[in-house]
């Protein structure tokens, strides 16, 4: 134990430089972290919130680079028709992005669900919500 003590005097300096280093190392490495999860916009929860629109549940939703991939639900006990679906993104600003025009078939049936996939060239890193356009 006194060696211990006598090696922990003679290197404190050492031990407190390099205690240091290690602490700051980590909160760089939590300060690059948190920035990185707060742009990530396309995959924050109100991005990717599920929506109700015209009698269709969006859900599960979906983003990979550029390419979105939502669940469209009918939840109603009809045939729900339709041509195809606006997918329109949005900056945190409110202005449009993009819109992207979506098919999945000219009808879900009843309590039926659908895989709506839509994809584009433009970046999308910006995006912060998403609206649905059905189109009759």
């Amino acid at each position: 134990m006194k060696e211990i003590r006598k090696l922990l005097k003679k290197d404190k300096k050492k031990l407190i430089i390099q205690g240091s280093i290690i602490v700051l190392i980590i909160a760089l490495g939590v300060v690059i972290i948190n920035f990185a999860v707060s742009h990530a916009n396309p995959n924050s929860a109100d991005f990717l919130k599920d929506q109700r629109v015209d009698g269709l549940l969006f859900t599960r939703t979906k983003y990979e680079t550029n390419k979105l991939i939502v669940i469209v639900k009918n939840e109603s006990d009809e045939v729900y028709n339709l041509k195809t679906i606006d997918v329109t993104f949005k900056d945190n600003s409110g202005n449009e992005i993009t819109t992207v025009n979506g098919y999945i078939g000219d009808k879900i049936e009843e309590n039926g669900k659908k895989q709506l996939v839509v994809q584009t060239d433009i970046d999308l890193s910006n995006a912060n919500t998403i609206t649905y356009t059905i189109n009759k």
